[in-house]
């Protein structure tokens, strides 16, 4: 699995030289890495070869999350009375290429021909390479900043303070801060509507 920030950019954001903690913050990076996957909807790890069910809408574009390269496309029969895929099968390949073709990693496929992708539930096989290279510096900044926020929670001096008739109690933030929403909404899932 590809970690979204190291144990040293933490270390480094907070200023530790022990390694006292290492495990728990380790433990931390994966959880964060995780809250980011499902913030944005997809993930930002690398897939070769990755085969993925697409379902036409009937419209020129297929949106297909990040996809890198293109292999094989398959249009795929659906028989919704049957609820059963019919035997033909027809290889699209090549009438197909990344949209926006000026984008890589894209995030759809679109038909040379200018045809529609049929409606029809996952009835296109792509098999593509999706996601990213490298994960990208906004992420690494945004994972890295998650995971000192949890860190830093611990300690009495970083909670919000809330003064309260007279007296003062802690509370602590339990949201993502709004500089970590900030970098991940540059990249968070979109539905695309005609």
């Amino acid at each position: 699995m590809v970690e979204y920030c190291t144990l040293e950019d933490v270390r480094r954001a907070l200023d530790i030289r022990t390694t006292q903690q290492d495990d728990w913050i380790a433990s931390l990076i994966m959880q964060a890495r995780d809250t980011i996957d499902r913030y944005v909807g997809y993930s930002f790890q690398d897939f070769p070869d990755d085969v993925r069910w697409f379902s036409g809408r009937g419209r020129d574009i297929l949106i297909t999350g990040y996809i890198r390269q293109i292999k094989q496309v398959i249009e795929v029969g659906y028989n919704p009375a049957l609820g059963t895929f019919a035997a033909g099968e027809r290889d699209i390949t090549y009438d197909c290429m990344l949209w926006p073709e000026d984008e890589i990693p894209a995030f759809g496929i679109a038909r040379v021909s200018g045809e529609p992708f049929r409606e029809g539930r996952r009835n296109y096989r792509v098999v593509g390479h999706f996601g990213f290279s490298t994960v990208p510096e906004t992420i690494r900044r945004a994972c890295t900043r998650l995971v000192t926020h949890w860190v830093k929670m611990r300690d009495t001096a970083y909670s919000d303070t809330v003064s309260e008739q007279g007296s003062i109690r802690q509370k602590y933030t339990k949201e993502m801060p709004p500089d970590v929403i900030e970098l991940l909404n540059l990249y968070r899932w979109k539905g695309f509507h005609a």
